[in-house]
């Protein structure tokens, strides 16, 4: 707050006086303070979206680069013989992959039939027993 020699100012009992120009002067302080604070945020908006442009640009760098390295490791891998011959061996090893997979789910299954059968049996025989007690 602004210290005013009290000879400017008078308090009423609802109202503040000003002499000439006391106002005046005290709006254009707080239009100076205000015009401070608006440039002060203007300045940290703006730096967060310089930063964050900068940080996208060298994301998009980084991914240029990558893309570039694969396509010359591509390059010159495309007429190496032996990669020709992994890219026609791959899917068929995806293929004996399933098939591990339905073998396993195969034995899985089996299992549970297993436990579903015994446990059918001990239900037959609980009833079995109930009605021998009862």
């Amino acid at each position: 707050m602004t210290e005013m020699d009290e000879k400017v100012y008078r308090i009423g009992q609802s109202k503040v006086f000003f002499r000439a120009g006391v106002l005046a002067m005290l709006e254009e302080k707080r239009d100076r303070h205000l015009a401070g604070i608006v440039i002060a945020f203007q300045a940290l908006c703006r730096s967060f979206l310089a930063r964050r442009a900068f940080k996208k640009r060298i994301e998009q760098s980084n991914a240029v680069r990558i893309l570039q390295k694969n396509g010359l490791a591509w390059m010159r891998l495309r007429d190496w013989q032996w990669w020709r011959l992994f890219s026609r061996v791959k899917p068929l090893l995806q293929i004996t992959s399933t098939e591990e997979v339905i073998a396993a789910k195969e034995t899985q299954l089996r299992e549970f039939r297993e436990i579903l059968q015994r446990k059918e049996d001990d239900l037959t025989d609980m009833t079995r027993r109930m009605e021998q007690v009862s």
